[in-house]
């Protein structure tokens, strides 16, 4: 991704598989913000802290969460709190919708008004530069 050349009002956005490995590839080199998708859950939270200490240590500027699949405002509050003991701000909330899931499996396509909501939001803030 180094050889692109982007002005101030471009937004280049990759969706990279989930894990470390990725970053060892120098695919983070000149990246202002990673997201990283934190879904509920003790491990999901320690690799999130993992990537964001070593997409620091290669220069990136700023990590922040999308929490994804959040069942309630307790679990909210919790994956929150673990995020910011690592150091990781929240950017947007995913709820948990049964009927995505259950559409997905069946194969039709998928449409939820609340994810809707939340991505537009997240894509707002990527646009006003997060």
């Amino acid at each position: 991704m180094s050889y692109l050349v982007l002005e101030d009002e471009h937004i280049v956005i990759l969706d990279m598989e989930a894990g470390l490995e990725h970053l060892g590839r120098s695919t983070v080199r000149s990246v202002d913000v990673l997201l990283v998708v934190v879904e509920p859950g003790r491990r999901s939270v320690e690799t999130a802290v993992r990537i964001a200490e070593m997409g620091r240590s290669l220069g990136v500027g700023k990590v922040l969460a999308v929490l994804n699949k959040v069942s309630d405002d307790a679990q909210e509050a919790e994956l929150r709190s673990l995020l910011d003991e690592g150091g990781i701000g929240t950017a947007a909330v995913i709820r948990y919708d049964a009927g995505l899931i259950s559409g997905d499996l069946a194969g039709r396509p998928t449409v939820s008004p609340a994810a809707e909501e939340a991505v537009t939001g997240l894509v707002e803030m990527i646009i006003d530069g997060l």
